[in-house]
């Protein structure tokens, strides 16, 4: 279900969108399955239990693919558990090391039902302080454009450093560094 709304979303957009039903870790070592990331412009994460992804794309080929990918341009973008395994560290049930796709970042999704306060509290204590964590509301993205970071959508992206925290909108641009 998660692949082909993401496929219908991406071809509105005029994409050629092609599902990649990666559902085991013996898919994601798959070379016959995986090396369609080869060709691709974009690799997109859909949601689910970010555990199970984690558990499925660590150390996997389809991983290293992506990786490989990235040093030649490739796009990768992910909402709710595909975003969070993008990040350094990853906080389901408890915290664990995520795969470091965006290096130096936590990634808190559905964050509009969140209190910053507590948040920012509850993450003094957990994190280190070179770790950013982005809290991003539904129907809110985050892009990476090589000189920070800038909001698109609909909510606000939270961002929580060393028990601070600040809020940014739709168009508006910070940096985590």
């Amino acid at each position: 279900m998660q692949a082909t709304h993401g496929v219908q979303q991406f071809g509105a957009l005029g994409a050629d969108a092609q599902p990649l039903m990666v559902l085991s870790s013996e898919e994601a070592d798959d070379e016959s399955l995986v090396s369609q990331v080869d060709k691709a412009d974009i690799v997109y994460f859909a949601g689910g239990n970010p555990a199970y992804l984690l558990e499925v794309l660590r150390g996997s080929l389809l991983l290293r693919k992506i990786q490989e990918g990235l040093e030649s341009n490739l796009i990768v973008a992910g909402s709710s558990a595909g975003a969070m395994v993008m990040g350094e560290r990853m906080r389901f049930r408890q915290w664990t090391d995520a795969l470091s796709i965006v290096p130096g970042v936590v990634v808190l999704p559905h964050h509009e039902r969140a209190s910053k306060n507590e948040t920012a509290r509850d993450l003094r204590h957990e994190t280190t302080g070179r770790l950013t964590v982005l809290g991003i509301d539904g129907a809110t993205g985050c892009l990476s454009d090589g000189d920070g970071w800038r909001v698109l959508g609909e909510g606000e992206v939270t961002v929580y450093r060393a028990g601070e925290w600040s809020t940014h909108t739709h168009g508006e641009h910070f940096e985590i560094g």
